[in-house]
């Protein structure tokens, strides 16, 4: 790997990598302690970044790296396919991402940080408008820049790359993507990194899927879940998010198999604790409208307060909360399409326009200053698997950054003891509710 020593990075190889040049080889001169720089961030000394970089030069051929929301993970995988281009000119680097959307900003985000010429689209689907011009796309791959293609294009394709290498693929939000999908995406891979949220959302399946319940290796399960399974798969694991303070923090947990805590600086909404509960009545139905009544006199009560961000340093900013800080996630559209009409009916027009409403599954990656949300059980009699779907309530209870207004129904034991889920599921249930009512 030009210009990147091991030692810069904190790590020393457990194996000999033929052609490789470390610091410390005979008759070479020790190189300073500087660190290489990656636009203004340098390489932190042992950590994910680092080993990540270490697991692909040694040839690793399967790196998963575990995120917990807010923790940074869209530009770590910037960092990691700009690195890796820059460094292994001989390495070609494509990145895959779900949708056209999660492309877009992944380009951007490369293009911003490092430059046009540095990454390029395989479609005109996935260019993002303020780039087109600047930024190459189909017939520029195997240019030398990063590839970026959204999975079912990777499928659909399978491009030859240069020397016939298929060379790395980092897979981006990879916990959202299918095992098949995904397979069918990188068959050309030499090696391939996933980075993504293993508590979110998983990949939207339309078809039943018992006919699998006993596979080794079910097609319709996250790939990483899939890939992890390989006792030669390197696991590593995020360890802080910066988006949610401690209390949530400590609530989400449960959702995941390894630990992170919070390095978020100080904010709130002055008045309220970070997360508040409100159980109320019954709902014979998940539409009831004086249930999601509760929901638009909570945005109502929020509007106007005042929000505080304290920096790390102690300096202090504040606003009061206006539409556009707030969301309201809720589990179904016929919730989203009430809630958007009552608070039409309820605000002046630029409030209700700017309110942010919509289902866990449509504002999975957002973030908010105050969240307002409905839980998935809340007025539902018979509960399926989207409404005890771990992922989603996680998606809810993670999309602000200072408050969180947590409404839920006083049956909610009821529900989750109906619940068709696993034991370690209906635990992690239990546990999340008694915490957010006792927040």
């Amino acid at each position: 790997m030009t210009g990147l020593s091991l030692a810069d990075i904190g790590l020393t190889p457990s194996v000999t990598v033929k052609g490789s040049t470390t610091d410390d080889q005979a008759g070479q001169p020790k190189k300073t302690a500087e660190k290489p720089l990656i636009g203004p961030m340098p390489i932190e000394p042992g950590s994910v970044f680092a080993h990540a970089l270490y697991n692909v030069w040694k040839g690793t051929r399967t790196t998963i790296i575990k995120s917990p929301p807010g923790a940074g993970k869209s530009t770590l995988v910037a960092r990691l396919a700009y690195y890796l281009h820059s460094e292994l000119p001989t390495l070609p680097v494509t990145v895959v991402t779900p949708t056209n959307g999660s492309g877009q900003a992944l380009i951007t985000r490369i293009a911003e940080a490092f430059g046009s010429d540095s990454v390029v689209a395989a479609s005109s689907k996935i260019m993002p408008e303020a780039w087109a011009e600047r930024v190459g796309f189909g017939s520029a791959l195997g240019t030398g820049a990063i590839a970026v293609q959204t999975i079912a294009s990777a499928g659909m394709s399978r491009k030859n790359t240069e020397k016939g290498d298929g060379g790395l693929y980092i897979v981006d939000e990879a916990y959202q993507s299918s095992f098949s999908d995904t397979i069918a995406a990188i068959d050309k891979a030499d090696q391939v990194l996933f980075v993504g949220d293993p508590g979110q959302i998983g990949p939207v399946v339309t078809v039943d899927t018992k006919v699998f319940d006993r596979a080794h290796t079910p097609p319709h399960i996250p790939a990483p879940i899939a890939f992890e399974r390989d006792p030669e798969a390197v696991v590593l694991s995020l360890d802080h998010t910066y988006r949610l303070g401690q209390t949530t923090t400590d609530i989400i947990q449960h959702f995941y198999d390894f630990p992170f805590d919070s390095k978020r600086s100080e904010k709130y909404v002055e008045g309220h604790a970070e997360v508040e509960t409100s159980v109320v009545a019954t709902a014979p139905v998940a539409h009831d409208p004086d249930l999601l009544d509760e929901v638009c006199d909570k945005v109502v009560e929020l509007l106007g307060k005042k929000y505080v961000q304290v920096d790390d340093e102690g300096n202090v900013e504040d606003m009061y909360l206006a539409g556009r800080h707030m969301a309201v996630v809720v589990a179904h559209n016929a919730q989203r399409s009430y809630v958007e009409s009552r608070l039409a009916g309820l605000l002046d027009l630029y409030d209700s326009a700017m309110i942010t409403v919509g289902t866990a599954d449509s504002l999975q990656g957002g973030q908010w200053p105050a969240v307002v949300a409905l839980d998935p059980f809340a007025g539902v009699k018979a509960v399926t698997d989207h409404h005890s779907s771990p992922g989603r309530l996680c998606v809810m209870l993670s999309r602000h950054t200072a408050h969180l207004s947590f409404i839920t129904c006083e049956d909610w034991k009821l529900s989750i003891a109906s619940a068709d889920v696993s034991s370690s599921e209906r635990k992690a249930h239990r546990k999340v509710r008694r915490m957010l009512i006792n927040a």
